[in-house]
């Protein structure tokens, strides 16, 4: 397995613990190298339990993203209403840092055999649907409202909540793609 250096961990630390993080994981570290892949997985593992601690004292209700990646309980948060089905088809941002519709670097890729079916998330969200209709679109459960029904929100950050944080999300959709 690749090793991540001392001098790269600030770096790769700084994108794990961000809201920003698109799906695929190894594409927002340049290249495709399944061992980059695991020893960056290898490295949340070592991070996680004091990352996600901090992390839920600084943004209740929430989790970094590479938290949604490798450790959540599930692929997709619930969609609780709105039109559309989800799909990995789709244009992928190869190069995203940010949410849906911040990087304009797109670049077309068959999704097929050699991604796994997760790809085209953020934040446990879909990026692609199938019979989305923007005047009604796909809505999904909060950050908030999925940690909760995991048992998954500490008694100190529920106390921070509000019935705000709960209320869930509906996507904007052009083209079947999820936008900013």
């Amino acid at each position: 397995m690749m090793v991540i250096s001392d001098e790269q961990k600030p770096r790769i630390l700084a994108v794990l613990l961000s809201h920003e993080l698109v799906r695929p994981s190894p594409f927002m570290f340049g290249d495709l190298n399944p061992r980059k892949e695991a020893a960056i997985v290898s490295f949340w593992r070592e991070i996680e339990v004091e990352a996600v601690a901090r992390w839920a004292t600084e943004h209740p209700g929430t989790r970094p993203s590479a938290w949604w990646f490798w450790t959540a309980p599930e692929a997709l948060r619930q969609q609780v209403g709105g039109s559309g089905r989800p799909t990995t088809s789709g244009r992928l941002a190869l190069t995203a840092h940010g949410p849906p519709g911040r990087n304009p670097r797109y670049r077309d890729v068959a999704l097929g055999d050699s991604l796994p079916d997760y790809q085209g998330t953020w934040r446990a969200l879909p990026l692609f649907f199938i019979d989305a209709d923007p005047a009604d679109p796909p809505v999904f459960e909060a950050e908030a409202a999925c940690l909760r029904r995991h048992h998954l929100l500490s008694v100190a950050e529920a106390r921070r909540l509000t019935e705000a944080d709960f209320r869930p999300v509906a996507l904007r959709i052009a083209g079947g793609n999820v936008v900013g």
